[in-house]
């Protein structure tokens, strides 16, 4: 059964591709910067250590790239994508809902096609998941991807999620509000699960979605499909900028943990090392990325038949087409791969 999503209300933010002078070394080919706004869910975490390692290595310079990030929820940085006031995003569960939902936004990339997600409990009154109707389940943002993963985990145990309210807790307050049990339930990642049971939190696990092997696309990028049909090029190469970052934090994720706290950003949310080491090794060493960061056509019709599920207000006729492109990530694959270019340390 479906249920409405309370949306957001996007700033409107006018911040549009600029051309200026000077060019960062090899690769664009280019003699002007221009620059590319990047919106991530949650700044304190280690899903954007590539974008971080790519600043501070030159990547996006020598790509001619003049990058920025700003931490926007995945609902309010879509609608922004659209204006033109962001151009990539790292919400990409938000950005295919709101693509099945009619917003011209595509994914562009994902880092992960099964289910990473747990649902736990502290509540002593909740034992399985339909004890969870009536009560609280917790999110960072409404229609991020912890409530996908909760709409998922119910429709594979068939409890009718419109008897559960969703909360937005904010990235800082998500998981100990889960753990503390101000909230009945929550989706957690292991890393997470791990990192609260140190601290003495007692928590209950209800289902684990990847054991079950409940696809769900994690960790996306995405952008406007007027940014891909306009800006092609300059996606490509940010895009090859962003995979050296993530083949850099993947060969060397103790020095990208060091770079990646050294941001101003990151430095701004108060996040410990050792919590954001193993944020890190939780996106980019511990699980395999999918090939070429794509979604097969098979998966990417499964994920959009479930949000068609839950969802309401879907596009009539919406097609995977609408939500998914991949071209702009293989094309910066296989360019990268031409080069022969390994990180170094």
């Amino acid at each position: 059964m479906k249920r409405p999503l309370i949306g957001l209300v996007a700033a409107a933010m006018v911040v549009a591709l600029a051309a200026c002078s000077s060019s960062g070394s090899g690769g664009s080919g280019s003699d002007s910067t221009v620059s590319v706004k990047t919106a991530t869910g949650n700044m304190a975490s280690g899903l954007n250590a590539p974008y971080f390692v790519a600043v501070a290595k030159g990547y996006f310079k020598a790509q001619g790239i003049d990058p920025s990030i700003v931490e926007l929820s995945g609902e309010v940085s879509s609608t922004t994508m659209v204006q033109g006031s962001v151009n990539v995003n790292y919400s990409g569960s938000s950005s295919a809902n709101a693509a099945v939902q009619g917003l011209p936004v595509k994914v562009i990339a994902s880092l992960s096609n099964v289910s990473t997600s747990l649902i736990y409990t502290a509540d002593p009154s909740v034992h399985t998941l339909a004890d969870i109707q009536g009560k609280t389940f917790g999110v960072q943002a409404l229609g991020d991807s912890y409530q996908e993963a909760g709409d998922l985990a119910f429709a594979a145990e068939g409890v009718d999620a419109s008897k559960v309210s969703f909360v937005p807790l904010g990235a800082g307050n998500r998981t100990k509000a889960i753990a503390s049990g101000r909230v009945a339930a929550g989706a957690l990642k292991k890393s997470e699960a791990d990192a609260l049971a140190k601290q003495g939190f007692k928590l209950r696990l209800l289902l684990d979605l990847g054991a079950q092997n409940i696809a769900q696309s994690t960790g996306g990028v995405a952008t406007s499909t007027s940014f891909i049909a306009k800006h092609n090029d300059v996606l490509v190469r940010y895009l090859y900028a962003y995979l050296q970052g993530i083949q850099y934090v993947q060969a060397f994720p103790d020095q990208a943990t060091a770079i990646t706290l050294a941001a101003k950003q990151m430095q701004a949310t108060g996040m410990k090392s050792a919590d954001l080491e193993t944020s890190i090794k939780q996106f980019y060493v511990d699980t395999p990325l999918p090939d070429q960061l794509g979604i097969s056509a098979a998966v990417q019709t499964q994920l959009l038949d479930a949000k068609k599920e839950f969802l309401p207000n879907v596009k009539s006729g919406v097609t995977t087409a609408d939500v998914f492109d991949f071209t702009p990530i293989q094309q910066a694959y296989q360019k990268l791969d031409a080069s022969g270019w390994k990180p170094v340390a």
